[in-house]
């Protein structure tokens, strides 16, 4: 049985994003249809007819390291 959160996801409004440091303009997580989770991170721009569109980044979750 499929869990109801696979293929689903968020994003967030980054409030540290500028366009001096290039962060993205939002940021979250996508769980895949298989279960695995994905970091997504996106940035709002303007297509050159000035049309706005999301450019997205998908990547690993950093694993969390376990101090010895």
């Amino acid at each position: 049985m499929a869990n109801d959160e696979n293929g689903k996801g968020f994003l967030f409004p980054n409030s540290k994003a500028t366009e001096e440091n290039k962060q993205p303009h939002l940021t979250g997580e996508l769980v895949t249809p298989k279960g695995e989770k994905v970091k997504m991170a996106a940035w709002t721009n303007k297509s050159k007819k000035g049309d706005e569109y999301l450019s997205l980044k998908a990547s690993e979750p950093k694993e969390d390291s376990v101090p010895f």
